[in-house]
């Protein structure tokens, strides 16, 4: 897990991830979005997440992922976010989580 997060940080670091959330990353995120209909996307956060955000950073887009925990009963959640912008987590969810680690 480490060796992932760590390159995925240099990924989402990169020089070239620089440019704001614009309408080519929307078609992007959708086409991300149109995915999960395929492929179930329940209890697969941490994995959508990291390859959303790979394909964000190649389209040298500047965004972040946000791994967040609660309590009672815990559980663990992770997206990605353009600013404060949420791309493939709805804001009412990820306000159920305290963020813990932001890459």
């Amino acid at each position: 897990m480490h060796t992932v997060l760590s390159e995925l940080r240099s990924v989402l670091c990169s020089r070239h991830a620089r440019r704001p959330f614009g309408a080519e990353h929307a078609a992007l995120v959708k086409a991300f979005e149109d995915a999960g209909l395929v492929r179930s996307a329940v209890d697969r956060c941490l994995p959508r997440s990291i390859a959303l955000a790979r394909l964000m950073a190649k389209s040298d887009c500047a965004c972040q992922v946000i791994i967040g925990v609660k309590l009672r009963p815990f559980a663990a959640h992770c997206w990605v976010q353009a600013g404060h912008l949420l791309l493939n987590e709805s804001v009412e969810e990820a306000a159920r989580y305290k963020p813990i680690l932001i890459l």
